[in-house]
Parts: C-alpha cells; structure tokens; sequence
C-alpha cells in the first residue's frame, strides 16, 4: 500500500514542493520529505525559500525544460536554484503563484482555467510543452492538489 505524505501535518503537499524530472525544490527540510524524494523517485532535493516563504510549491512552477518563479524571490534564493537549474525565468504578473496554476512535466502541462493566454503563451514558451486549461479533481489551483514527474506523481 503506498504511504501518504504529509508536511507539517498537512496533506497539500504541493505547497511545499516543486518537482522536475531530475530535481526537486522543498521549502521545508523535513528528513522524511527529502528522503522519500530521493529514494522513491530519484531526484536531487534542494531545500530553499522562495521570496522568503517555505510555499515554494505555490510560488515556482517547473519542468526539466526550465523553472518559472514570481517577482518575489530573492537574488539568495536564485542563486541557490541555479545550482539545479539552468533557465530560471522571474515572471511579472497579478496570477504569480505558478506553481498553484501549474502541474507539469516533460511532456504537457494542465493550468488554471483562468489563466490568460498571454500567461499561458509564456509558459508554453519556458517549458516547451502544450498546456491545456483544466483542473485535479474539480480543484482550480492544480498544483496544491497535486507534484509530477515524468516518474510519478504525489
């Protein structure tokens, strides 16, 4: 039986997460957290804040292909992703917690129904993959519901 994860207690754990194909971003540094990335889907783990927050899963929005991350983050933390990420992309704009609009991988991504196409264009343009409108379960800020790979997903 698979085990759940919980962080802080909590089960969204997209909040806490942003995860790529090679290398995930964790705003907390939970052992069990790190570990089970790690060990069950094979990714480097770099645990940092973005804009100061530990909701790294709502604020950054990533694939192999690059990582898109608000206005907010802080030239600290970029620097800190740069050691993983070679395209790292600061996006203007009123909808900036990506990684809540978000969930994608290497092949495609879904988006808030909300999203603008200029947004959407721009996405499309970063990670080089489609991006359709949609939801997880009925859920519009995708990425609190759910953290993919090309390996798997959480």
């Amino acid at each position: 039986m698979p085990s759940l994860l919980k962080i802080r207690g909590i089960s969204l754990i997209g909040l806490y997460i942003r995860l790529t194909e090679n290398a995930a971003v964790v705003g907390v540094n939970d052992k069990t957290t790190v570990d089970l990335l790690k060990d069950k889907l094979g990714v480097d783990v770099v645990v940092t804040t973005i804009g100061g927050s530990e909701l790294v899963g709502v604020l950054a929005a990533a694939n192999s292909n690059g990582l898109v991350v608000s206005q907010y983050i802080l030239d600290r933390e970029i620097k800190k992703l740069e050691k993983i990420f070679d395209n790292i992309n600061v996006v203007e704009t009123n909808m900036n917690c990506f990684g809540n609009i978000l969930c994608l991988n290497d092949y495609g991504g879904i988006v808030h129904p909300d999203a603008d196409a200029e947004l959407v264009s721009r996405f499309e343009e970063v990670f080089e993959v489609s991006i359709v409108p949609g939801t997880v379960g009925g859920i519009k800020t995708i990425g609190t519901a759910a953290s993919v790979s090309n390996k798997g997903g959480l």
